[in-house]
């Protein structure tokens, strides 16, 4: 019998201690397998299977039962959401590499001067891809006027040098 009602409950409580160890051990063991190995020690489980379920229809049955959970494919349809969660999730930020890597680094101070908004968000982002670790985040800089001065002063700091990434320069540096 479960301690509650509550499947969540049992697993946010139990991942709190024990279950990040666990699934740091058993990467492909599932949250709701942890819960029920929590539940079978906290419910004395091995002792009523060894006073109650002794005979071989019993564990005939619970064979018959795991097999038939098995076979539902409920745990194969959760992995293959997943799956398709994290190539969904790959895909968008490869999306968005190719339209940051399509708009190039701008270093005009005149255009950058009439960009928009949207375009010196992206001018920003790209330089912080290329190495400008100097930019402040983007939720210290809330208007336009602060993220047009951040940009400029990047180009002050670099002239019209690009700053690229050590990863950058090592990767150009082995292609020699």
């Amino acid at each position: 019998m479960p301690p509650t009602n509550n499947q969540q409950t049992i697993t946010t409580k139990a991942f709190s201690g024990g279950g990040r160890k666990f699934s740091r051990e058993s990467s492909s063991s599932t949250v709701d397998h942890f819960a029920d190995i929590v539940m079978f020690h906290r419910n004395d489980t091995q002792i009523f299977i060894d006073t109650h379920m002794n005979s071989e229809a019993d564990h005939t049955f619970l064979r018959r039962e795991a097999r038939r959970i098995d076979e539902s494919g409920v745990e194969k349809a959760r992995r293959e959401e997943l799956n398709t969660h994290k190539q969904r999730a790959a895909e968008k930020v490869r999306k968005e590499q190719e339209r940051l890597a399509a708009i190039g680094l701008e270093s005009n101070r005149d255009h950058i001067k009439k960009m928009s908004d949207a375009e010196l968000k992206d001018q920003l982002e790209l330089h912080r891809r290329e190495g400008n670790k100097e930019i402040p985040l983007k939720s210290h800089m809330k208007n336009k006027g602060r993220r047009l001065e951040e940009l400029l002063a990047a180009l002050d700091r670099f002239g019209t040098r690009i700053p690229r990434s050590p990863l950058y320069h090592y990767l150009s540096s082995a292609l020699v």
